[in-house]
Formats: C-alpha cells, structure tokens, sequence
C-alpha cells in the first residue's frame, strides 16, 4: 500500500522524480520520463528499505535531501539525487530521545527562508509540532502546539503538513 509520496527535480540535471513508500517501509524512487504521446512514464531508479512503517516525506530542493519519517524511530535524512545510494542518517532528537515528540510522526515540510529556514514535523501522537533547522545537522529549536481559542480553531490528528513562508 503506498502511504506517501514527494516529489524532487535534480539541479545537476533537471530530471524529475518521484518517491513513493509504503506501509512495509519500502521507498521507491522513480524518474519521471515524458513520452512521446504527452503522456509521462516512470522508471524506477533507487530503492531503499526501513525496518518499519514509514510516513511523510518532503525533499528540499536546494540542499538534495530527502527527510523520511519513520513511524518507530523518528526521521530519517538523505540524499534525494538518483545516484544517491542507500546511506541514511537519524536526525538527532526527532526520537523517542526527544520528550516533546510523540509517535508518530507524519506529516514533514520545508519552510525555506532564503537558503535557510525550517524542516518541520508533525507528531500525531501529542498534536504538536517539531521545528528542526533546514540546513546542515538538522539541529533540533522546539517543539509547539495549536490549542483552540476564541479566535483559533486547534489542531489534532494531523497526517499531511505543508509550510509557506508567503
């Protein structure tokens, strides 16, 4: 069963992709080929497997990195380019190590601010939301919540996010 999907456009090259996982902790990456007909047809190109579930994903465009979040350990970063091989890196403090985090993690996105800004996670379990810097280890800034008020409506069960700067 696919349970997510990213798409990413290689600088070196301009070649699109497309990664998709599944429940079984299977991501694919395929090529994007445009046909002939004006239809588009996929070649599968990388394979990558995860010990367990595995959820949103997002790819920064700028820096090539593909963060996956896996539903039992936390979020996984590494490189989106097709050649980028199997090599996978834990994000320190994205899990069960960080107190604010609370499995599982779901939705991921970047909210870019120049060639800085945040890789964002939503954690299903306490309804918050985790804030990592977009570049470079990935530190980890906090964590934060969206409570009903008078004038906001709260936020649970979140399973997709996205982030716009705009």
């Amino acid at each position: 069963d696919i349970y997510g999907f990213c798409f990413y456009q290689q600088k070196e090259d301009g070649k699109s992709y497309v990664f998709i996982n599944g429940k079984n902790g299977r991501l694919q990456q395929f090529e994007l080929i445009g046909t002939e007909e004006g239809k588009i047809d996929v070649q599968k190109v990388r394979e990558v497997l995860f010990d367990s579930q595995v959820e949103g994903m997002v790819v920064d465009d700028l820096y090539e990195s593909l963060y996956v979040g896996e539903e039992g350990e936390g979020i996984w970063k590494l490189s989106a380019a097709a050649n980028g091989g199997r090599d996978k890196r834990l994000i320190s403090m994205s899990g069960e190590e960080n107190k604010a985090i609370s499995y599982d993690i779901e939705g991921l996105a970047i909210y870019k601010k120049g060639k800085g800004g945040y890789l964002l996670a939503s954690s299903q379990g306490n309804f918050s939301y985790a804030v990592f810097d977009r570049i470079g280890e990935n530190k980890y800034f906090g964590s934060f919540v969206i409570k009903d008020s008078d004038r906001l409506d709260g936020v649970e069960e979140t399973d997709g996010i996205e982030a716009s700067p705009v």
